[in-house]
């Protein structure tokens, strides 16, 4: 019965530990987190593979972000409501605290699933 008792001990340490070391979001990024969650950006998006379905999951979209910064994409996004994205209004200190936020979200991993060991997303797996 202890073996059992430290398997399931070891295996909730593992389960629900952060090992991360990302600490809380400070700034612009608490900023960002707000505007996330006042304009309900996570009904249609995923961090991490949860929210919802209907737009990009944005775990990563700091990398992805290419040469343009971020917080111009999101501008340019939220105000020509791209695809089936409604436009929405934000204050302009939000585009910068969403660009934070979104930063934060990205530095602490990878959020899309690969194949394993390929590297390669797996809506591109052959």
């Amino acid at each position: 019965m202890g073996v059992l008792v430290v398997a399931f001990l070891a295996e909730s340490w593992l389960v629900y530990a952060d090992p991360s070391h990302s600490g809380p979001l400070v700034g612009p990024a608490l900023t960002g987190a707000r505007a996330w969650h006042t304009h309900g950006c996570q009904a249609c998006h995923q961090l991490y593979g949860y929210g919802g379905f209907l737009g990009p999951d944005l775990t990563n979209l700091a990398s992805r972000a290419g040469e343009r910064p971020l917080a111009v994409r999101l501008a340019v996004a939220l105000a020509t409501g791209p695809g089936g994205m409604p436009v929405i209004e934000v204050q302009p200190e939000e585009f910068e605290g969403l660009a934070a936020f979104l930063e934060a979200m990205d530095s602490t991993g990878v959020g899309q699933a690969h194949a394993t060991g390929s590297g390669i997303p797996w809506w591109e797996y052959p």
